[in-house]
């Protein structure tokens, strides 16, 4: 049976994988301004921190992860609490079928649901394909810094991508954390994303 490519949400298991897939864009690569691999302990607790709050998810081929998606906090302070940063990485083997175009539409789905007001990418340059990706995700360059962050023996630009998900209103409720949403209603999402857009009943989810 040919494999198939399945979403789902991220589990403390998971970790190894996912650090294995994040350490050549450290140790590599600029797309990560880390310089040194996480430990699988910090690794943890980043997916059990980002993932109490935004949905941190995983794509297996098969029985192999070959990619993971997830949402952070934008900013400290208060006043960000409807803003959010996304980000996905692939392994090798997980490029070229679509994979982290299903991660960003399951995780957008989730995060408008959640309340989320804006989406933020921000991007490493020279990094080109990210770019167009994100461009394709519907997301918008709005400012780049330049110098900001040295890697590798040079300096590099941040550009920073934006998606609107709700029109600014001046009585935002507040956001809904993942550990708040209702079972029945992550895998419905989780469902149509595996099976082609088909709902498992017809009843609408509105945030």
């Amino acid at each position: 049976m040919k494999a198939t490519v399945k979403i789902r949400i991220a589990t403390v298991s998971d970790v190894p994988a996912l650090v294995s897939i994040y350490r050549p864009y450290v140790e590599e690569t600029t797309v990560s301004f880390e310089y040194i691999t996480p430990t699988i302990e910090e690794f943890t607790n980043r997916v059990t921190t980002n993932g109490g709050t935004y949905p941190y998810l995983v794509a297996e081929y098969g029985e192999k992860i070959v990619g993971y998606a997830y949402g952070s906090r934008y900013g400290q302070r208060a006043g960000y609490d409807w803003c959010a940063e996304l980000s996905v990485y692939l392994a090798p083997e997980g490029k070229g079928m679509s994979i982290g175009k299903k991660l960003y539409e399951t995780a957008i789905a989730i995060m408008t649901y959640q309340g989320v007001y804006r989406l933020y990418a921000i991007i490493a340059h020279p990094n080109q394909p990210s770019v167009i990706f994100h461009e394709k995700m519907g997301f918008v360059e709005h400012g780049r810094f330049p110098n900001c962050g040295y890697k590798h023996g040079s300096w590099h630009d941040l550009i920073h991508m934006e998606r609107e998900l709700k029109k600014a209103d001046l009585h935002p409720l507040p956001v809904v954390p993942m550990g708040d949403l209702s079972q029945e209603y992550l895998d419905q999402v989780l469902y149509e994303v595996n099976h082609n857009g088909q709902r498992k009943d017809k009843r609408a989810y509105n945030p």
